[in-house]
């Protein structure tokens, strides 16, 4: 699925490691953050091996607090180093970040959206049973 066309400036960004380059003062791997609608560039030089909370902390100090939080982000990493990036940023921001289990939702909004789904769900089957009764006595 094609990414929607950015309409201002640091609402869509593009970031990606460059990696494997000689070493400069400690740091081989250079963060690329692109914006997508100006086509504008940082380049963040990072020490290697790096991790989620270094990386988000460098994506603080160098982005979020010159553009704001982006809307959209392309970040091509695992699912594991991309949760505790977002953990790491929210901290940063002083945003406290909640997260609820699979199915054991502590937000009631929903467990109604569950109860309403399993009530349709009955519904549907006790209208079928008594169609099926009909159609088999008549």
């Amino acid at each position: 699925m094609p990414l929607p066309v950015p309409q201002a400036v640091w609402t869509d960004i593009d970031l990606d490691f460059v990696e494997a380059l000689p070493r400069v003062g400690g740091k081989s791997v250079i963060l690329t953050v692109v914006d997508r609608f100006s086509k504008y560039c940082h380049f963040i030089a990072l020490a290697h091996p790096y991790n989620a909370e270094s990386v988000a902390r460098a994506f603080f100090t160098d982005i979020v607090r010159l553009h704001g939080v982006p809307q959209s982000m392309v970040f091509d990493r695992d699912p594991v180093f991309t949760s505790t990036f977002w953990r790491e940023l929210m901290r940063l921001m002083g945003t406290r970040l909640h997260m609820s289990t699979a199915f054991h939702p502590q937000r009631q909004r929903a467990r109604d959206v569950r109860r309403a789904a399993d009530g349709a769900a009955r519904a549907r089957d006790a209208q079928g049973t008594a169609h099926g009764k009909a159609t088999t006595s008549g």
